[in-house]
């Protein structure tokens, strides 16, 4: 009789500890249960009784990556991560304190034995900091539980797992717009995947060196990268991430002031998302479209196509996107002279953007009213101040 571990669940534990002696009555043979690394402290713990039951704890090689199949990341990068989308602050913190006694556990056990668990504390600790950065905690305390993973996976010489923490680390840092830290964090997994010779994994970490260019404004450069990535990716016929690579691109080429460039690559993004279904990405593209049209004097045209990206952000449930085009539609409004509709999609901004969080709601704020500012004191609506996408400090993927 074999019994698989799926999930996470104390209660489900303490039933199974309880009914011990049904499995018995139900199969007079051997039982079997199949588990990962980190649910054997769970079993230990909430199932004592069960646990006691054991002849024998054997571990079996995987040639699946351990990062990949526990912690259930996404494969390519975090723009395709939902892992964490879905969760609640509430289910957040309750999973961070549960990670927090299992490393606890796992650390003060007298049957710790390193050798036959190799990624149990270390895939701890990733998770620990994944969930961390996705309720935005502080990033010295996300950092070192990246290190501490990275300390583990480099001692037992795991590589994959050793690249997916310098790319977490990168982000980490790019996040907090600690440039050169991104950079070198980056360019040590770089050279990690270029000896693995994985394009799709050269192709992302290509990626986001373009991002780090981008935020140094060193857009020459950051071109120079989004094109190898854009070309693996062709190369590889995967038109969800080509359709990544190509947005990225318009970005870079609209912040050149190639104005009809980054039009046809924006608009060749739109349509290579849709096709892959991936519409956050289309809304993003729409997004773009919105600010060139802006940059270029045209607020018919940047009207039609913000409201067209918030009206996917608004199904999505994407709140964050969803307040940054309310604004942006508010600006717009208020350049063609409607300014009772332009304060109700401010308003409606800062509503949205309260579901965020306080900082952005601020942050948004601050925007407005440096708007009105710059409104009153020159001639020209374009010399506003505005958020820019990508460079609020907030990306928009």
């Amino acid at each position: 009789m074999n019994v698989v571990y799926q999930s996470t669940n104390r209660s489900s534990l303490q039933v199974l500890n309880t009914a011990r002696e049904s499995l018995r009555k139900l199969h007079s043979g051997p039982i079997v249960f199949w588990l990962p690394d980190y649910a054997l402290t769970e079993l230990a713990k909430y199932a004592p009784d069960v646990w006691a039951w054991r002849s024998g704890v054997y571990e079996f090689n995987s040639e699946i990556n351990y990062l990949d199949s526990q912690v259930s990341l996404e494969k390519y990068w975090p723009y395709l991560d939902d892992s964490f989308a879905t969760l609640s602050a509430d289910e957040g913190w309750f999973q961070i304190k549960e990670l927090k006694q299992q490393i606890y556990d796992y650390e003060n056990s007298e049957n710790r034995t390193k050798a036959a668990l190799p990624h149990l504390e270390a895939g701890l600790y990733f998770r620990l900091a994944r969930l961390e950065k996705s309720l935005s905690l502080d990033s010295q305390v996300i950092a070192k539980h990246f290190l501490n993973a990275l300390e583990i996976f480099n001692s037992i010489e795991d590589l994959d797992s050793i690249i997916r923490c310098y790319q977490e680390l990168g982000m980490l840092m790019l996040n907090q717009n600690l440039i050169e830290q991104a950079e070198e964090y980056f360019q040590i997994g770089f050279k990690l995947v270029r000896q693995q010779s994985n394009l799709a994994s050269i192709g992302h970490f290509l990626y986001h060196l373009a991002l780090v260019k981008v935020s140094a404004k060193h857009y020459e450069e950051a071109w120079k990268y989004i094109e190898q990535a854009r070309n693996i990716y062709l190369h590889l016929n995967n038109h969800l991430l080509t359709g990544i690579m190509t947005l990225e691109a318009g970005r870079i080429a609209m912040f050149q002031n190639q104005w009809e460039l980054s039009y046809n690559l924006l608009s060749e993004a739109k349509q290579t998302l849709q096709k892959s279904g991936h519409q956050r990405g289309v809304a993003s593209a729409l997004y773009r479209l919105g600010w060139l049209m802006q940059e270029q004097n045209n607020p018919n045209e940047a009207l039609r196509f913000f409201r067209s990206s918030l009206e996917i952000s608004q199904h999505l449930g994407d709140a964050y996107d969803t307040s940054l085009a309310w604004h942006q539609i508010g600006v717009q409004l208020f350049r063609l002279g409607l300014q009772e509709e332009a304060q109700n999609a401010f308003a409606d901004a800062i509503k949205t953007a309260s579901l965020v969080s306080r900082e952005w709601e601020n942050q948004l704020t601050e925007s407005q009213i440096n708007f009105y500012v710059a409104i009153n004191k020159i001639a020209e609506p374009q010399d506003s101040i505005e958020v820019k996408p990508g460079e609020s400090g907030h990306p928009v993927n």
